[in-house]
């Protein structure tokens, strides 16, 4: 396939010993309904077979390029800044190495930035699962109304699901990109999320546009949660666990919302994209 001389999207992905999943996650980027793109994957030294995989995806499809890195950063933000530094295109799409896009994803997303000048990122949900097992995603389905996203509703806990966010790359530019401190691993990109809310404007698209995977393995997981969002509310003026709702109160809450969530979602959703008609998008005003 021969490459986009201009793309319109840079897709940045960061992979690490990723050889299980790797195929699902670039198969899923090839089979877009949109195009003009091209997938920047930073491999961060992995000691599997990642980056021979990645490179035969190169190899069939120009389209496709893989940054090899001489030594392993242990940070995320690290392979995702060096994807930005080489990105092309007008916008910016980010994928983790185990998540997959549905085929309408890039199209859906970028067809509300082209419609809506205003807003300059936008975010979708993505059915989260762990194995087999899909009823994780649907006990997840968030209130759409709770997703009109500022900064003060940022400020009590991350709603951006790292691999459905789009944005202008002007922005994630314009903000230095991924912070590298290492208190930020694997809430690094919540805090980027902190700071383009604070100058520009988010919107939420209520439409299912992947699926998130969950492992044991996976950094979010394996790294002491409560102790990086305790450096949060301490140096970046959030409010994760001073203001966080009783476990009881949040399940009750939750499942008082989640009728308006499956119909959003998965009836109203399901139909705009099946029939490519305009996205249903949630936003604040500044």
């Amino acid at each position: 396939m021969t490459q986009e001389t201009n793309p319109s999207v840079s897709i940045i992905i960061g992979s690490f010993n990723a050889e299980k999943y790797i195929r699902e996650t670039l198969d899923s980027v090839a089979n877009q309904t949109f195009k003009s793109f091209e997938a920047i994957i930073v491999d961060d030294c992995s000691t599997d077979n990642t980056a021979k995989i990645i490179q035969e995806y190169c190899d069939k499809d120009t389209r496709f390029k893989l940054i090899q890195l001489e030594s392993n950063s242990n940070l995320p933000a690290v392979p995702r800044n060096i994807g930005l530094r080489h990105a092309r295109g007008e916008f910016v799409a980010f994928l983790d190495h185990d998540d997959i896009w549905n085929h309408k994803k890039i199209q859906r997303q970028i067809s509300v930035l082209q419609i809506n000048p205003q807003i300059d990122l936008v975010f979708s949900y993505l059915w989260s699962f762990r194995g087999k097992s899909l009823l994780r995603g649907f006990l997840l389905i968030p209130n759409p109304f709770k997703n009109k996203i500022n900064f003060e509703r940022l400020r009590i806990g991350n709603a951006l699901m790292y691999s459905s966010v789009f944005a202008r790359k002007k922005v994630i530019v314009t903000l230095n990109g991924f912070d590298e401190d290492p208190k930020l691993r694997a809430i690094e990109d919540y805090e980027l999320w902190l700071r383009v809310s604070q100058q520009f404007k988010i919107g939420y698209i209520s439409e299912v546009h992947g699926y998130y995977r969950v492992i044991n393995l996976s950094a979010s997981r394996s790294d002491k949660s409560l102790e990086k969002y305790k450096y949060m509310d301490n140096f970046k003026n959030t409010k994760n666990l001073s203001e966080r709702p009783i476990l009881l109160y949040r399940i009750i809450r939750k499942l008082f919302y989640l009728p308006i969530g499956v119909y959003v979602h998965l009836i109203d959703g399901t139909v705009r994209q099946r029939f490519d008609r305009k996205s249903r998008v949630f936003t604040r005003l500044k």
